[in-house]
């Protein structure tokens, strides 16, 4: 499954660049926001409201940790992870100098 999720998405490039995320969209409609994303450093975000949508991630490539609540996980190749509504997170690179985390973000959206 990972392998065949990096090679969908491998000659992929970045479209967008906001602070330390870039992302491309893959599928943006009235349902569902999928985005290849890379992170080069830390992303921090207070919470997205549960109305709106429910956030999760597959890491591609990279490591990262990423704080949920004040509860830190380690995430490598292959993890998956979802970000409960409301809730401060962290995403920090922890990967090798310049080497940015790549995954798929996913956002359900709530209608």
């Amino acid at each position: 499954m990972l392998r065949a999720g990096k090679k969908a998405v491998e000659n992929l490039s970045p479209l967008h660049h906001e602070h330390h995320l870039s992302i491309c969209p893959v599928r943006v409609d009235d349902k569902v926001e999928l985005y290849v994303a890379w992170l080069n450093d830390v992303l921090e975000e207070s919470g997205h409201p549960a109305d709106e949508f429910e956030e999760s991630f597959l890491k591609l490539e990279g490591n990262c940790e990423c704080t949920i609540d004040g509860k830190i996980y380690y995430l490598q190749e292959g993890d998956f992870l979802t970000i409960p509504p409301d809730v401060r997170h962290i995403i920090r690179n922890t990967s090798s100098k310049g080497v940015p985390v790549k995954g798929i973000l996913q956002r359900k959206l709530r209608v």
